[in-house]
């Protein structure tokens, strides 16, 4: 407590965060609706995608062929 800032903990389930973008505004748009209760943004604006599990992170890169997900932030 450092800052004097309150704070809570809460169990995530998370396999694997990803930064997702895509030269398909459509198709990044309809990835972001479908996974909606995956995605967050970093704090510099960008979209991660939380994947709870290698399965569900598998199934978006093959169900999402335009999307690219980026493993480490610098991209």
């Amino acid at each position: 407590n450092e800052y004097n800032a309150s704070c809570r903990w809460e169990l995530v389930s998370l396999y694997k965060a990803c930064w997702v973008e895509s030269d398909d505004p459509a198709e990044l748009e309809a990835f972001k609706k479908r996974k909606y209760q995956y995605m967050a943004k970093d704090r510099e604006g960008r979209d991660v995608f939380l994947a709870d599990s290698g399965y569900v992170l598998q199934m978006a890169q093959m169900d999402f062929k335009h999307i690219k997900f980026h493993f480490t932030s610098e991209f």
